[in-house]
């Protein structure tokens, strides 16, 4: 990070933690994030953009007799006014069913800022998606062909009332395609893009260039559409949108609001015995690991499904 706050952001978010204290606020939650940016997109295989991005963002909650009020801005300087909006909105906030914020715990180690990543350059971004093109166009001229690639770091600092003091920076880097081939009538597309929170192996433009070609030539004769009761054959990337349904149904939110049907029923089964689901945040550079949440409790390895019996809710 070129422009670092996080020493600033910190001392500042404890100073005005005591004062939201002495205020009578039973409990409160701050936090400061910043973040940096560069991407590039082309657009009908001509690069359409190449930009860089800056971020701010400051959060304020606090607890007041029972009710919470929140507040956000992107300026440090107003922390003392977002503290007075949230007072003034806790009057008439919902009602919060905990005590307190957890005191600290150990945390799991876990990877999530790499210095390659940090280091990638628009010039290598925009080169691999040069890349990208000049090979769908190689396979069909006509094609009408999107590629992106992007990096970005942020750091952030989290402060509770239960005493966490936490500290922590990302990365993250991504490269995508699409593409659309049209054909009289007809109009296939395709894409596929991979992320991660380090600079490996998963950025790879010919990986992505082989999966769209393979699409295209699977799509290139156009076969009836059977009747009647037939098999389909799913890829792996159908997993997560099969899973969907079961992801909303685990969350935890769902469940405390009785939007969930699978309310009640821990211990049952749910899926089919070959399927085991584990949430688990402690994979280094992953890109949804962590080491903490956003109220200060430490992420855990989670078994959501044990061959399709529910265990637990998110």
């Amino acid at each position: 990070m070129r422009n670092s706050m996080m020493d600033q952001a910190t001392e500042r978010l404890q100073q005005a933690l005591g004062a939201i204290q002495k205020r009578g606020a039973s409990s409160a939650r701050l936090s400061f994030g910043q973040g940096e940016s560069i991407g590039c997109e082309f657009e009908n295989g001509r690069l359409k953009t190449a930009d860089s991005r800056q971020s701010v963002s400051v959060n304020v909650e606090v607890v007041v007799g029972g009710k919470a009020g929140q507040t956000s801005c992107n300026n440090l300087a107003d922390l003392d006014e977002m503290t007075d909006r949230a007072f003034a909105l806790a009057r008439a906030g919902s009602a919060v069913h905990f005590q307190a914020y957890p005191p600290p715990a150990p945390l799991a180690e876990v990877k999530t800022f790499s210095e390659r990543t940090a280091g990638l350059s628009r010039e290598t971004m925009i080169e691999s998606c040069q890349k990208i093109v000049d090979a769908l166009k190689a396979h069909d001229p006509e094609l009408f062909i999107e590629a992106g690639a992007g990096r970005g770091e942020s750091e952030n600092v989290l402060v509770t009332s239960g005493g966490v003091c936490h500290q922590s920076a990302d990365t993250g880097c991504g490269l995508h395609a699409w593409v659309q081939r049209t054909q009289g009538t007809d109009m296939l597309f395709s894409g596929f893009g991979r992320s991660w929170k380090d600079l490996n192996e998963f950025y790879d433009p010919d990986v992505i260039v082989e999966h769209i070609l393979e699409e295209l030539r699977h799509g290139e004769r156009i076969a009836p559409a059977p009747t009647g009761r037939t098999v389909a054959l799913l890829s792996p990337d159908m997993l997560a949108g099969l899973l969907w349904p079961v992801q909303m149904g685990i969350n935890g939110r769902n469940v405390a609001k009785g939007d969930s049907p699978l309310a009640g029923r821990l211990g049952q089964q749910i899926l089919d015995p070959c399927f085991t689901i584990i949430d688990d945040p402690h994979l280094d550079y992953c890109n949804g690991a962590a080491q903490i949440s956003r109220d200060g409790i430490p992420t855990r390895r989670m078994t959501l499904s044990d061959r399709g019996v529910l265990t637990s809710f998110l």
